[in-house]
């Protein structure tokens, strides 16, 4: 097998699964190192401790698959580097189908969004990527890739689903407001038929005003007012308030 002669698909093909291998012996190795150093620095009679002999086995074991791992991919990485690298589109893994990006730093991507590569696209152009992928490929990372008609109508349904969301939480909220005001228009009705609970109605209400002498606000004086009147009135603006943040 002469990797000079091997288009950078064909050698992808065998470097990606090797690069997957010497990725998972390096956090073997990671973790065994870390499990072998908490043993260390435990105290003599705890479990840890008492079995440093073993872990420091499995760190020397975990040591050999990396260096072995580390082996089988150093011709491939080599001969990436000998031409100067060639292009790989890392691939979005989701429950969906997934995107092809030019690199990691996408704007659509997160911290902790988990990729893969295909072989069958290393080596070419963007514009050669775009032509095999179509609407598979990142319109942020590559804003002339063609969005499907399908692909259309999933974004404009998802779009609705999340204005309907915002419009049932608007109208839940709207609901119980409007049933305060018609349960205090009820009270304020009842209360001034009786005469027993007229107070609650024409009681006092003690106004606020700033104190000459320390600046301060203070209430006072009593004056007569109407406590459900005045209930009745806050209902009804914050209700007013409600309404106008309707969704569009």
């Amino acid at each position: 097998m002469n990797l000079r002669t091997m288009t950078p698909s064909q050698i992808d093909a065998i470097a990606f699964p090797l690069m997957e291998r010497e990725f998972g012996a390096r956090m073997g190795y990671f973790n065994a190192r870390t499990s072998y150093a908490e043993a260390v620095r435990a105290p003599e009679a705890s479990f840890e401790h008492r079995h440093l002999a073993e872990r420091e086995r499995w760190m020397n074991e975990a040591k050999v698959r990396l260096d072995e791992a580390k082996r089988n991919l150093a011709p491939y990485e080599a001969e990436f580097e000998r031409r100067g690298g060639w292009t790989r589109f890392p691939h979005t893994i989701t429950a969906g189908a997934g995107h092809f990006h030019r690199g990691f730093d996408c704007s659509t991507c997160y911290p902790t969004t988990q990729y893969g590569y295909h072989h069958d696209y290393s080596g070419l152009t963007e514009r050669q990527l775009v032509d095999k992928v179509g609407s598979e490929a990142c319109t942020v990372c590559f804003p002339w890739a063609p969005t499907t008609e399908a692909w259309g109508r999933v974004a404009k349904a998802s779009a609705a689903a999340k204005v309907s969301e915002k419009l049932a939480k608007w109208q839940k909220g709207y609901d119980v407001r409007a049933k305060k005001v018609i349960n205090v228009e009820k009270r304020l009705a009842k209360h001034l038929a009786d005469p027993h609970h007229k107070s609650w109605c024409l009681g006092t209400v003690s106004l606020m005003h700033r104190d000459p002498a320390t600046g301060k606000q203070v209430y006072g004086p009593t004056v007569p007012g109407c406590d459900g009147e005045r209930e009745l009135r806050w209902a009804k603006q914050e209700l007013a308030r409600w309404e106008a943040k309707k969704p569009s």
